[in-house]
């Protein structure tokens, strides 16, 4: 039984009710499946790809059950990477509540909440000027800029088409592919000042200039429609206003991220001892040099750090000290791929800071409680059921034993005259020149008894160390050469042959190879390979048709609107 057959085919989404799916008691709702498959993805999508997206919804929901009752999280790997996700999720979400939600004015929020429930076809006519933050070279200052973007506008009102008025006067690099039509917008996908002109300009019209750090942007809203986020309940939707609110604000976020970080580390009294970082970056240089010596280009930190005896208290904040082996163990908590490169002492501060400046957010998110914000249960919750999905897929994959001599044996009878057949074939060998009259002379010595093997080894192109042994090869290769091949007898030489690249070749036929199939011990390891491979999709399979069973997953038809 396949667990596809379980799912047949859906129709679109028309429903108002709110739970999607029940599985083992619990219901998911319709905002928390299109918070993982969207709405505009799921109604964009064919009969197949609806099937495919709510079946592997219900395998990583009963894929995560399965393994915590299997208590997988508890493994030493699953547990180590869960720790350490968590700890960087708890980074993101104390600068999100100390950086980023402050940023967030109320006014953006309710004009966020306001909108999100609509997107706008835009076009727009940007007009640069002297230091905007375009690559291209403008001359025009500010004011010369704002007086050409009131002049498009009045072009525009006297009749002018906005396109051709786009391709003769803007300055986004773009333009000459889409004359200025940006297409559909949505709340939160592009800066604040463009987003608000844009969204508070009536359909049909243009707006007045509208100034950002790429220059004077003049406005065409040309239609509007309902966006993906008017289909949501109330708590979905403010969740996503909160989100496309931050996405209005985002090029700010950095500057404003380490204008924190600066007070973070004057606050906290962050204090670095000379000495031991030069200690440290000794140690880095001597173990690259090391390294070098061996043919290594790869440099271990968190080995190396560890290594160093005599670093001393390398640090000290918020009244204590810290050592190199702390740092140590909190860069392994990153993949080898995301460690810093240094170089300098500079470097090692740099890399130190953003170590302690994560450690300081980690503790004041949970002096916080922001682990029971919404935000981080749903963002490590994902996490969570996704490493323990994984976990469980290869807890299976892990358990299934190895296939035994019988079914090896049964699977090559099954199988043999199609896959382990092999043709007759040919071993010959060749003297392959560049030149006719030199394989004439050749030739010649051959008719008057002259050993082939050994012409072959003076004269030819083709592996002359072997005295030109091609090895056994069957019909179909070599063209005129291989055709020729399968003409001759044991033991007889070839006529003179051109070969489709110019050359010339004369073959001898040492030997015809019958056709015969390839020995089960020369396959054996091929068809382990299959056999596990095919084990292990059964095995998948059949064991998601078992959790569908075993956690009594409901598909509300009320909202997939699905047949059994």
């Amino acid at each position: 039984m396949r667990f596809f057959a379980i799912l047949l085919l859906f129709a679109l989404v028309v429903s108002t009710e709110k739970t999607a799916v029940t599985i083992d008691g619990v219901d998911y709702s319709d905002s928390y499946f299109y918070s993982k498959y969207s709405l505009d993805e799921w109604n964009a999508a064919d009969s197949t790809r609806k099937h495919d997206m709510l079946s592997d919804f219900i395998k990583r929901m009963t894929g995560t059950l399965a393994a915590t009752e299997l208590n997988l999280q508890n493994f030493p790997k699953t547990r180590i990477k869960l720790r350490n996700q968590e700890y960087h999720f708890l980074v993101n979400e104390a600068y999100e509540e100390f950086v980023a939600r402050k940023a967030i004015s109320d006014t953006l929020l309710n004009f966020t909440r306001e909108n999100l429930s609509r997107e706008i076809s835009v076009n727009h006519i940007l007009i640069g000027y002297k230091g905007c933050n375009l690559r291209k070279t403008i001359d025009r200052s500010k004011e010369e800029a704002k007086r050409l973007a009131l002049n498009i506008i009045d072009y525009f009102h006297n009749g002018d088409s906005f396109y051709d008025l786009a391709t003769k006067y803007s300055d986004d690099p773009s333009v000459t592919k889409n004359s200025g039509k940006l297409g559909w917008l949505g709340v939160g996908k592009t800066v604040q000042e463009f987003q608000d002109a844009a969204f508070n300009t009536p359909v049909g019209d243009i707006s007045a200039p509208v100034l950002t750090e790429y220059g004077y942007h003049v406005i065409l809203v040309d239609k509007d429609r309902p966006s993906q986020y008017s289909e949501l309940d109330s708590t979905a939707y403010e969740k996503e206003v909160y989100n496309a609110a931050m996405g209005a604000i985002y090029s700010k976020l950095k500057g404003l991220a380490e204008n924190y970080d600066k007070s973070t580390l004057i606050i906290n009294n962050v204090q670095f001892n000379q000495q031991s970082l030069q200690r440290i970056l000794a140690a880095i240089k001597d173990k690259i040099n090391k390294n070098k010596i061996v043919g290594s280009s790869k440099l271990n930190l968190v080995q190396t750090f560890n290594s160093i005896p005599d670093a001393g208290v390398v640090c000290t904040f918020s009244g204590r000290g810290y050592g190199i082996k702390w740092f140590a163990e909190r860069l392994n908590r990153v993949p080898s791929s995301r460690h810093p490169k240094i170089e300098t002492v500079e470097d090692i501060k740099a890399a130190f800071e953003k170590i302690i400046l994560q450690e300081i957010a980690v503790k004041a998110a949970i002096s916080h409680d922001l682990e029971k914000n919404n935000t981080f249960k749903e963002h490590f919750g994902d996490f969570r059921s996704s490493v323990l999905f994984d976990a469980y897929v290869k807890y299976l994959l892990n358990n299934i034993p190895e296939p035994d001599k019988e079914s090896i044996d049964e699977y090559y009878e099954k199988n043999k005259d199609q896959k382990f057949h092999e043709p007759e074939k040919v071993a010959v060998r060749e003297i392959k020149v560049r030149k006719e009259a030199l394989l004439d002379s050749i030739y010649k010595k051959l008719i008057n008894g002259a050993n082939f093997e050994s012409l072959a080894g003076k004269y030819s192109l083709t592996n002359p160390n072997s005295g030109g042994k091609i090895d056994p090869f069957a019909e179909g290769r070599y063209g005129p050469m291989g055709q020729a091949a399968f003409q001759l007898e044991p033991g007889q030489i070839s006529d003179k042959i051109e070969n489709l690249d110019g050359t010339w070749s004369v073959i001898l036929l040492e030997e015809k190879v019958p056709a015969q199939y390839t020995p089960v011990d020369k396959v054996k390891n091929r068809i382990i390979s299959i056999l596990k491979r095919e084990l292990q999709n059964s095995t998948k399979e059949n064991s998601f048709v078992e959790l569908y069973q075993k956690y009594n997953v409901v598909v509300n038809p009320g909202f997939f609107n699905y047949e059994l």
